[in-house]
């Protein structure tokens, strides 16, 4: 197959990353591959990660254009980091495609668009119509991205929108498929993330330590749990003597300095590293007793530091929802969400107490997970997938350069805001949407 395919190539993406690992398995098996990329800053080959195919960057409207006209099928990764995936949102809504849908909540990806657009009449509508005028109402109220995922995960999740853009939909796990398919009639599958932790063949020893070293990797959001972590180291006096929290990841100042103030308070040791390179990372993997691996909310279809974790190794402590329920039992701890820290500190100190039970659960968890999350497996479901899903007919790029023909046209004689959402516009050029996406299907 010939597939143009939309992914961030960014060294710090975590998803461009996956790709550069299944664009190689789907050449290997004789494919011809376009990876487009969709970040937000212009192509710097000195910071992405390694594609062997050609790369060019979504705003290259000629060239994207020009490969969608010839390639069999377009295949769209998206999750909810604007920076990284706005080419793909850019494109999606004018040609559909198969999406990898990698976050079952993409409210920042939807505000970040809006953000840029500023077309809030459309943006408005599209809320009301997903999930009612009350909570379009009070959706675009300036917030931060913290409090707006807490607003909205559930009341708005906007994984709706981008199905509703696309023409089939891989996922990662099934725990968000639900609510997205009671709006989507389209092919849907659910797949193992691909993810291959660099360096994992090369034997390493743990440094020495006479403490048990607890990691926790990532963002470091209030979603990570830190706080509880600590409660529950603090509630032991075994985990206070032999156990260190180890935090490896961005943070900011602030966050820093409360999680530090906290654990002063309580008695807990614990060090905290910030964004670190690849080397001292797997260092820290390398070194670490126990991954904590904790969500709440969880927003991600898949946990790359869960897998890479599990593929070090490691004893691995996550919550009992989402993704990570789908795990095998054997293989993590799992602990229940509405019993959080002492279900935490009953595991941790099980953990710490017995070497060999530690060693145990790290060795399922390294063998399910390398044996899974794999990217030849992976290529291999899209391709299957492709077949599935019709190619989208161009027709719809057409009707939308169109659309914002007559828009410029119409600002260019002065019209504002309040002509452009007037109903003797809107409506003319819904009609025209409407009426060319039933074309589509038909001719589909």
């Amino acid at each position: 197959m010939n597939l143009l395919y939309f992914s961030p190539v960014s060294k710090s993406s975590a998803i461009g990353r996956m790709n550069a690992d299944v664009v190689k398995a789907l050449m290997e098996s004789g494919h011809q591959i376009t990876v487009v990329a969709t970040d937000a800053h212009p192509l710097d080959f000195t910071k992405t990660h390694v594609f062997d195919t050609s790369v060019i960057h979504w705003t290259n409207q000629a060239s994207v254009s020009n490969k969608a006209i010839t390639c069999d099928q377009l295949v769209y990764h998206i999750g909810d980091n604007y920076g990284f995936h706005v080419g793909a949102i850019k494109w999606i809504s004018r040609m559909p495609g198969l999406t990898c849908l990698h976050d079952f909540y993409l409210g920042n990806l939807f505000y970040g668009n809006y953000a840029i657009d500023r077309n809030h009449q459309h943006y408005f509508n599209v809320v009301k119509q997903l999930y009612g005028e009350a909570i379009a109402n009070d959706y675009f109220i300036p917030m931060s991205a913290v409090d707006r995922i807490e607003r909205t995960f559930q009341s708005a999740p906007m994984t709706e929108w981008i199905a509703s853009l696309s023409s089939g939909l891989i996922t990662h796990s099934s725990w968000g498929l639900d609510r997205i398919t009671k709006h989507f009639s389209g092919p849907t599958r659910v797949i193992p993330l691909s993810y291959l932790t660099p360096h994992i063949d090369i034997d390493s020893a743990p440094s020495v330590s006479d403490k048990i070293r607890i990691l926790t990797v990532g963002h470091m959001n209030p979603n990570k749990r830190i706080d509880s972590i600590i409660e529950a180291i603090s509630g032991s006096p075994h985990l206070k003597q032999y156990a260190t929290l180890q935090l490896v990841g961005p943070i900011s100042a602030d966050h820093s300095g409360k999680i530090k103030a906290l654990a002063d308070k309580l008695g807990v040791s614990i060090s905290i590293h910030g964004s670190v390179d690849e080397d001292l990372l797997r260092r820290f993997f390398v070194d670490a007793d126990i991954s904590c691996c904790l969500r709440n909310p969880t927003l991600e279809a898949a946990s790359a530091s869960t897998i890479e974790a599990m593929q070090y190794g490691k004893a691995v402590i996550v919550l009992d929802h989402g993704f990570y329920k789908e795990l095998p039992d054997d293989c993590v701890c799992k602990i229940p969400v509405d019993n959080e820290v002492t279900g935490l500190r009953n595991q941790l100190e099980l953990l710490c107490k017995d070497q060999a039970y530690r060693k145990r659960l790290g060795e399922k968890a390294k063998n399910y997970a390398i044996h899974t999350f794999r990217p030849e497996q992976y290529a291999r479901n899209i391709i299957e997938m492709c077949a599935q899903v019709p190619k989208a007919s161009i027709c719809r790029d057409r009707v939308n350069q169109a659309t914002q023909y007559y828009k410029t046209m119409l600002e260019s004689w002065g019209a504002g805001n309040s002509v452009l959402s007037h109903q003797d516009v809107v409506i003319p050029m819904e009609f025209i949407q409407k009426a060319s996406a039933s074309s589509s299907r038909q001719l589909s």
